[in-house]
């Protein structure tokens, strides 16, 4: 599994996602997560608080060792930066 950079400047209003750091196996993949809180995986379709998945740049940033994995318990989200308001 790899470790990802998403981020998106779309959606700049308050109490919104304004980039997050996930794993996942592909930079399609990870495109296609919306931050939550939890971390794991938004369930808001409409994208209020994120931006839809063609709009969300990618950057690969590392390898994820499996160690590590077992610790997240299912979780993509390592960390968030969330804009409240």
């Amino acid at each position: 599994m790899n470790l990802y950079k998403i981020s998106q400047t779309i959606n700049q209003n308050w109490d919104t996602f304004d980039s997050a750091v996930v794993i996942a196996k592909s930079a399609d993949e990870a495109r296609k997560i919306i931050p939550s809180f939890d971390g794991g995986v938004g369930e808001n379709g409409d994208y209020v608080c994120w931006s839809r998945p063609e709009n969300v740049k990618v950057e690969l940033i590392g390898v994820v060792d499996g160690d590590y994995l077992v610790n997240m318990h299912g979780k993509v989200n390592v960390i968030s930066s969330f804009n409240a308001g």
